[in-house]
């Protein structure tokens, strides 16, 4: 049905820019432990999320030439227990509205997200230490409300004064991180305190965007019934079916690819090439003069051989887009049009344009700037066992990021992870095992993680999977996310 196209295509235009966003799950190893060992990490993890746990690590040289590699789907509502039921309900040809879940007063929020670059490398020097890391980062979200949903699941009435209002909004931000970290203790707080061992870190970012989108629409859907006598006693009466819609609100971009328009114009397979879409959001050019500054400051307080508290604020900085290109819309349209003929609906009516669908105001240039995805978190280590035979790591932490989203009506993401380490280890052979249980306010769902690698020397190998919830029949996860990590310390 071509009102679904117009839903399809608003969706796509944010999440189909790159199907790929950075998040808090930087490195295999965090995604074992669901994101609880970061506030008093050290090694490659301290230059993700505090940089005071470079000089706290044991060993003096690592570098991960090969990079990190991770991807995550999630959704406040929807589990892959929904998506099996999806395809069920397709195959079957059963109505897709009974197997939809029903969802919250502010809709839900989707996204898929990838971490495909973290080249990072870190030495650890007699008073200081200092790591570098060069990080594709990826921040996308699309936030679909209630009265959308619910037009999928409750289907369209044309009948009486059936209207329904709608909301879709999203951002989608792709940027090179260049990093510098510095380390070191602070050897007076420690005497002043009394507390065995204090680190203190900074990273200064630079960054350099390579696009960034922005889309807020707000709209109204209403069915129209008219019955036609046509004078003509065979044929009758005729119905005149109309669903429309009016759709206001803009879209803003800075350096979109242009593969994205020839992307969309072979899905929907509508000629976009000289709509008012295109040359409001699909630019065939890039981004001017993009550019972005941010800071990392991280404190790491070891009490004793046990436990230790860490505390950091990641990415508090901003982004600049001298050139963005907004377009306004304001549209009131007709979807689609059906027409009853004798008991038979002619659909010849039914035509889909998608310069119809999306009226675009001249395109405007104008400056913008926006925060960075600003991260406050916090979170305890106890070490209870720590020899030459098995490790045994306890840890919790709490974080608050993604506050960029408040820019775009959105809100930050709260997340609680806690887990356990355990791992053998025998010369220069060590074999970890972690799991752990986290949950975040972007799934609004606890999940459950495990991880497991190889340590052989300086030679660092794990692989990690978070949402192992989807394994339950009947229950499904809301927030997958798997890791690969190959790395080198010295």
């Amino acid at each position: 049905m071509k009102l679904f196209k117009f839903i399809y295509i608003s969706l796509f235009l944010v999440i189909a820019v790159n199907l790929y966003s950075y998040d808090f799950m930087a490195t295999a190893r965090s995604i074992a432990w669901g994101g609880a060992y970061s506030s008093a990490s050290d090694s490659f993890e301290a230059l993700a999320y505090n940089p005071a746990g470079i000089y706290m690590t044991n060993k003096k040289f690592g570098f991960d030439i090969l990079g990190n590699y991770s991807a995550r789907i999630y959704s406040q509502y929807f589990s892959t227990d929904t998506a099996i039921n999806l395809i069920k309900a397709f195959n079957s040809r059963t109505a897709i509205n009974t197997v939809i879940p029903d969802v919250g007063p502010d809709g839900s929020t989707f996204g898929v997200n990838a971490n495909i670059l973290n080249l990072s490398m870190y030495i650890n020097l007699d008073k200081f230490g200092m790591g570098f890391y060069l990080k594709n980062r990826q921040f996308s979200y699309i936030t679909v409300d209630k009265g959308l949903l619910n037009m999928l699941t409750e289907g369209i009435s044309f009948y009486g004064d059936d209207q329904t209002s709608f909301s879709i909004k999203g951002a989608a931000l792709d940027f090179l991180d260049f990093g510098f970290s510095m380390s070191t203790r602070l050897r007076f707080l420690e005497r002043a305190t009394k507390i065995q061992k204090i680190y203190a870190g900074f990273t200064s970012h630079f960054y350099l965007p390579l696009y960034f989108a922005e889309m807020n629409l707000n709209g109204m859907t209403f069915a129209e019934l008219k019955t036609i006598s046509t004078g003509n006693s065979s044929l009758g009466t005729l119905n005149l079916y109309k669903y429309m819609a009016s759709v206001d609100g803009y879209v803003r971009s800075s350096g979109i690819p242009p593969s994205l328009g020839r992307t969309l114009s072979s899905i929907f397979n509508a000629d976009i090439s000289n709509s008012d879409l295109a040359s409001a959001f699909l630019q065939d050019r890039v981004g001017y003069g993009d550019f972005g500054i941010g800071f990392d400051f991280g404190f790491i307080m070891v009490f004793n051989q046990y436990v230790k508290l860490g505390f950091a604020i990641n990415d508090l900085g901003f982004l600049i887009f001298p050139q963005t290109s907004k377009g306004n819309i304001n549209s009131n349209v007709r979807l689609f049009e059906l027409v009853e003929k004798n008991g038979q609906i002619d659909t010849s009516g039914d035509q889909f344009d998608i310069n119809k669908i999306f009226h675009i105001s001249e395109p405007e240039k104008e400056t913008y700037v926006m925060i960075s995805p600003l991260t406050m978190r916090t979170g305890v280590v106890i070490t209870p066992v720590y020899n030459r035979y098995f490790d045994l790591i306890l840890s919790v932490d709490m974080s608050a990021s993604d506050f960029y989203k408040l820019q775009f009506q959105g809100y930050p993401t709260f997340a609680v992870g806690t887990g356990i380490e355990f791992a053998p280890k025998v010369g220069w052979f060590r074999f970890p095992l972690i799991t752990a249980f986290s949950f975040n306010t972007e799934s609004l769902s606890p999940s459950f993680s495990f991880g497991t690698g190889l340590h052989l020397g300086p030679v660092k190998m794990m692989i990690a999977v978070k949402g192992l919830e989807g394994l339950i029949e009947g229950y499904g996860s809301n927030d997958m996310v798997v890791g690969l990590d190959f790395k080198f310390e010295f």
